[in-house]
């Protein structure tokens, strides 16, 4: 399972492994459950590659405005490792983080408000911290009739692929959700054929632990020197 929210979902999860039900998370991990373990991104990896590409493009100076959605584990890491690697660039300065609630229409909105500030207030940048962003802040830059405005998204949907190969957007983040998914049912199908004794064990402090702690299935920046690898295959798939 995804956990969306790791504090609502710690008890069910819990309860499934007290049950004798193993669960293994993907994509939004909840580390303080007993879930055997972790598929997915590293986040904060993620952000520090994002992070890394605002610096370039930006020259280490300009206003910047995140998009997230509060209390998703895999998001405020997300940002941390952004935050992370822009600690040293005092010129980049955060504007807003903006809890958009998963609705690209406040993305839309919010871009275009931002977008009539002019002069030292004038945002040069918007960060997408989870995939809907991207194509509200898109819609927003179109609406405003603007140009020139650094777009860094997340995850390659084909529409956001398609924005970054037309150069609305600058880059996004592509992470691997079908590898976490695949990975995700053959761990459940080793755990079915070869059970551990207590499935409420910590496997995390065992040094014969038949599982892992963390299964990092990767991320990749994607800008206009390979948007076309990455589209190909999501035009192939529709």
């Amino acid at each position: 399972m995804s956990a969306a929210d790791p504090k609502l979902m710690q008890p069910e999860i819990d309860k499934a492994l007290a049950a004798g039900i193993p669960v293994i998370t993907i994509d939004a991990d909840a580390p303080e459950s007993q879930r055997l373990y972790f598929i997915g991104t590293n986040n904060l990896q993620a952000g520090r590659l994002g992070g890394q590409r605002l610096i370039q493009k930006l020259e280490g100076k300009g206003n910047v405005v995140f998009f997230n959605i509060n209390g998703q584990l895999n998001i405020e890491e997300r940002l941390k490792g952004y935050k992370d690697v822009l600690a040293d660039h005092p010129g980049i300065k955060i504007v807003d983080v903006i809890d958009m609630h998963g609705d690209s229409g406040v993305a839309q909105d919010k871009t275009v408000e931002y977008l009539a500030r002019k002069g030292a207030d004038a945002v040069n940048a918007f960060v997408c911290l989870e995939a809907s962003a991207g194509m509200g802040v898109k819609d927003g830059i179109q609406r405003a009739g603007t140009k020139g405005t650094l777009v860094v998204a997340m995850d390659a949907d084909p529409d956001t692929l398609q924005a970054v190969h037309d150069g609305i957007i600058d880059s996004t983040i592509a992470q691997k959700p079908f590898t976490m998914a695949f990975y995700g049912l053959k761990g459940l199908d080793d755990v079915h054929h070869y059970p551990p004794k207590k499935l409420t064990t910590d496997f995390t402090l065992e040094s014969n632990s038949p599982f892992p702690s963390f299964v990092d299935t990767g991320v990749a920046l994607v800008d206009s020197t390979n948007v076309d690898s990455f589209l190909k295959p999501s035009q192939q798939s529709q």
